[in-house]
């Protein structure tokens, strides 16, 4: 699906449902986390295959010299929490995602002075993991 073709109404809602989606199966993953023990730390060097950004060209949110950031669950079946520092000229900010296996979250917009790097990333155990 091409969704630059999309209409922004289209795309909006689009964002949203994955959006709900991926927050619903991340709470569900987390609370079997909660229930079966800690999340496993990824080493540093084990970032990229744990997760990663993604820019996608085109314009975000109706300017058409940034990019829609993502952060990509590397993992098919397993929840990850991604920690993601934002850089921007107002400072840097830290913030923690929890990601469904194989998913995406839509982070926010990149360019103009603003940039994301994955800083830290665990697999939360789970369900999926112990079958």
């Amino acid at each position: 699906m091409n969704i630059s073709s999309a209409g922004p109404l289209s795309t909006l809602k689009n964002c949203a449902i994955l959006w709900i989606a991926t927050a619903l199966v991340a709470l569900t993953g987390c609370q079997g986390t909660a229930e079966k023990g800690r999340p496993e730390a990824a080493e540093s060097g084990d970032l990229a295959s744990c997760a990663q950004i993604r820019q996608v060209p085109g314009g975000c949110r109706r300017n058409a010299s940034l990019t829609e950031v993502y952060v990509d669950n590397m993992h098919k079946n397993r929840t990850v929490r991604a920690t993601v520092r934002k850089h921007s000229q107002d400072g840097e900010e830290d913030t923690d995602y929890a990601i469904a296996g194989g998913g995406q979250l839509f982070i926010g917009c990149g360019g103009g002075g603003t940039s994301f790097i994955v800083v830290g990333c665990e697999v939360l155990k789970g369900e999926t993991e112990e079958r």
